[in-house]
């Protein structure tokens, strides 16, 4: 019986201080742009990068030479983007309005020509994202009552923008936020925003995007900036939204909510030591949903058990955004840069 109870206790500090030693620890930096440029958009694939920013400016990053080539918009006037997405042929860059314009062209850059354009004074989109090559959703702030929600089954060729009746009917109060372009996350055809404001809950559709429910999150809400900012799911089950109050960014109040059956049940985590507002929340690949890193106020913090514990990674606070490349690689945008992280684990 000792020698079966000291076996066990073996196993378990073997296993205890493997998963210690696992963690990240530092990162290691590369700056890979610089300009003047607010960047809230980012998409990373296996050889090249895509950003988007302010004044027009908007490019990619070829990643293994190095080479950057900046977007030649078809029309004179300065526009600002908050959102990209990118459906494994063509590139869309979307800007806030009025008029919201929506940009498409090749991976390359090529041919940059307009698919969609919105005249409202009161249009203003947050977000787009791509279920698969063909399925593509963009949601704004409400011009009437309800998100602006406009969808594509064509691969981006065509949108068009649901009807009200059909499309999330928010609270007084309650709209989106384009702080990362993280407010739309997809797996195949289920799709779930995030809204923050007066209100913030999670919509969540099963058709592409054409029908909502809503659900609760015990998320901080009830002021003008306050609710979820960013979300991620790891994979059909494990995900979680994150925020807080951009008006007090030091706050660590409620601003972490975690599920584990798919969206229909939210909790909140709560910790004594780590990121106050976030920006951007983002899983980092192969964790079995465990490990968390996320930029926003108080710079980039790692989590190694979602979200109970944090380590801070990095003090610079002007990063918006973060996209990986790859279990030990990624990249985050904001301020006048974009910069390369490789995570450091111990040994």
């Amino acid at each position: 019986m000792r020698t079966i109870i000291f076996s066990i206790l073996t196993v378990i500090v073997f296993q205890s201080c493997s998963s210690t030693q696992n963690r990240v620890q530092s990162v290691q930096k590369e700056v890979v742009l610089n300009d003047t440029i607010s960047i809230r958009a980012l998409v990373v694939s296996k050889k090249q990068l895509w950003y988007a920013g302010s004044q027009s400016k908007a490019g990619t990053l070829f990643l293994d030479t190095k080479v950057h080539k900046q977007v030649h918009l078809p029309t004179p006037k300065k526009v600002e983007f908050r959102s990209l997405a990118y459906n494994n042929y063509d590139v869309f860059f979307l800007s806030i309005g009025n008029p919201a314009q929506l940009f498409a062209g090749t991976d390359q850059l090529h041919h940059l020509h307009e698919v969609y354009n919105e005249y409202h004074e009161k249009v203003f989109y947050d977000a787009i994202a791509f279920s698969d090559n063909q399925h593509g959703i963009a949601i704004g702030d409400p011009t009437d009552k309800a998100l602006a929600v406009l969808l594509t089954s064509d691969g981006g060729k065509n949108w068009h923008r649901i009807p009200e009746s059909d499309a999330p009917l928010l609270a007084e109060g309650e709209a989106a936020f384009a702080a990362s372009n993280t407010n739309i996350i997809t797996q195949k055809n289920t799709i779930w925003v995030i809204t923050g404001g007066k209100k913030s809950r999670i919509w969540k559709s099963v058709d592409y995007g054409n029908h909502w429910q809503c659900i609760e999150i015990p998320i901080k809400q009830g002021g003008e900036m306050t609710g979820a900012f960013s979300a991620a799911f790891y994979n059909s089950k494990i995900g979680v939204a994150a925020g807080g109050d951009y008006s007090q960014q030091n706050s660590k109040d409620s601003n972490l909510v975690l599920t584990l059956d798919g969206g229909i049940t939210w909790k909140k985590i709560t910790y004594a030591e780590g990121p106050g507002y976030i920006s951007c929340i983002q899983f980092v690949p192969g964790s079995q949903g465990k490990e968390l890193v996320t930029t926003g106020a108080g710079g980039t913090y790692y989590s190694a058990d979602q979200g109970a514990h944090w380590i801070q990674l990095d003090a610079d606070a002007t990063f918006y955004t973060l996209r990986f490349l790859d279990k030990s690689t990624y990249f985050a945008a904001g301020k006048n840069k974009i910069m390369k992280f490789t995570l450091v684990r111990g040994k």
